[in-house]
């Protein structure tokens, strides 16, 4: 795991911030997942051998990326972005860096439209759990926290569904994703297909 004195003092305060305002909805987005992504960055990152000051503006979009959805979900992307350029200001990081790190915070809204290298990754360290073998672990978290958050139940095939669109309409940006994690990605979309038939045979 990259470290420097920039990444500790942004992963403490994000840890604080999950610690004192999480909703009590949040299945989902939580400090973990703010983790795994952290941890996607510098594996993609680190495949792709970035520099240090790369690797550096991505961990701590990382870092910050869901810090807004702390407030609410709408338009929880642009919310990050300006607690991230608040900390980093504060910690007189180099200002030029700082809309870099914006830029791959904002990147990660859905549908993902990436325009540079870094936030291609981001974007792909954020989703990398549909390529991944705890796809369905995070799925139902995702679900459950939907479910309380607006009070929608979501039924079986519906929520299939959903999935079957979401995976399908999400490609990987970043060859090494593709490269790791694509097979997986087809096989959980497979998965899901197989599921729905057998859900839908059921209700016959």
């Amino acid at each position: 795991m990259i470290r420097s004195a920039i990444i500790e003092k942004a992963e403490a305060l994000v840890a604080t911030l999950y610690r004192e305002r999480i909703p009590s909805w949040a299945r989902y987005h939580t400090l973990e997942h703010t983790r795994e992504v952290v941890a996607a960055c510098v594996e993609i990152g680190t495949g792709m051998t970035l520099t240090d000051e790369e690797m550096e503006i991505i961990v701590l979009a990382a870092w910050f990326h869901d810090a807004g959805y702390l407030e609410g979900a709408d338009e929880h992307e642009a919310r990050s972005a300006v607690i991230a350029e608040d900390f980093l200001r504060k910690q007189g990081y180099p200002a030029p860096r700082i809309p870099l790190v914006k830029g791959c915070i904002a990147a990660t809204r859905i549908p993902q439209r990436p325009a540079t290298a870094l936030e291609r990754i981001v974007c792909d360290a954020d989703l990398m759990y549909i390529g991944g073998p705890r796809f369905k672990e995070h799925s139902d978290a995702l679900r459950d926290e939907w479910q309380t958050r607006m009070g929608i139940i979501y039924g079986e095939v519906e929520w299939l569904q959903k999935n079957i669109e979401f995976v399908g309409s999400c490609e990987f940006h970043t060859g090494f994703v593709r490269r790791t994690y694509g097979a997986m990605r087809s096989r959980n979309l497979s998965h899901l297909y197989e599921l729905l038939d057998h859900a839908g045979s059921g209700n016959r």
